[in-house]
């Protein structure tokens, strides 16, 4: 499924975060955004799944305007991972992934053997398999952050939008997330806001970025990680190596 913005446009309180934002989703290849903080990533991505309208401009599901598809059929094609999760009354872990993918199901608390054997295969791919029966509030962040993953994974949407999935994991669940969305972004489109800039030349992926003044760039990753431009886009002096494996590290000054 593609995902396409044309010439999205978004302020709040007079001030303009960004303008004429055009750019097209599509499976095969990881798309990351970065940019500074303030700058309106977590903006654009509501927008990108309608939880905000622009100001300006539209965004299409495979060229149907998003507003028309129902909330049912949003739900199913598209997952949404945000940074905190907070379900109100605490669940089991696994009652949590079952809720949080709940569109895939025809029934809630009511799933086939297979279901619950899909759910039990995500928690296990995201080291959460033993932790089934434990409560939502005694997971680390970085527990909740790889349970939403998981979830997401269960729902297995045509469109998968993550604002910093592995914000608060460690290097070694932090590597694991990363290779789950280069995998996944195979055959689906996916979309992640990372502030760690090794993340979108993983597969050959495709790099967004925005600065505070609303200028917007995007491109092959190994393209756009380049010194000159992320020390304009950061405003700090940047250096960016390539190792002797073909990798690219960015340092900040």
């Amino acid at each position: 499924m593609i995902l396409t913005a044309e010439n999205l446009a978004f302020g709040y309180n007079g001030r303009r975060l960004f303008s004429d934002i055009s750019v097209t989703l599509t499976p095969g290849r990881l798309y990351s955004l970065a940019g500074p903080n303030g700058c309106g990533k977590s903006t654009l991505l509501k927008i990108m799944c309608n939880y905000l309208k622009p100001q300006n401009g539209c965004v299409k599901l495979d060229g149907k305007a998003i507003e028309e598809y129902s909330s049912a059929e949003r739900s199913r094609r598209m997952g949404v991972v945000w940074q905190s999760t907070d379900p109100g009354l605490d669940f089991s872990v696994q009652e949590m992934v079952q809720i949080i993918s709940s569109a895939r199901f025809p029934r809630l608390g009511n799933i086939t053997a297979s279901d619950k054997q899909l759910i039990y295969s995500n928690l296990e791919r995201f080291g959460l398999l033993e932790k089934r029966q434990q409560l939502f509030s005694t997971l680390s962040g970085g527990e909740k952050q790889q349970l939403v993953l998981a979830a997401a994974a269960t729902l297995e949407p045509d469109i998968l939008l993550l604002d910093e999935p592995a914000s608060a994991l460690d290097p070694a669940n932090r590597n694991l997330v990363y290779n789950f969305l280069a995998e996944y972004a195979k055959d689906h489109t996916v979309l992640a806001i990372t502030h760690d800039l090794a993340m979108p030349c993983r597969g050959g992926g495709m790099l967004l970025l925005l600065d505070k003044a609303g200028n917007f760039y995007s491109g092959e990753a190994e393209k756009l990680l380049n010194s000159e431009l992320l020390s304009k886009i950061y405003n700090t002096p940047t250096t960016v190596e390539t190792t002797s494996t073909g990798k690219k590290r960015v340092f900040f000054d």
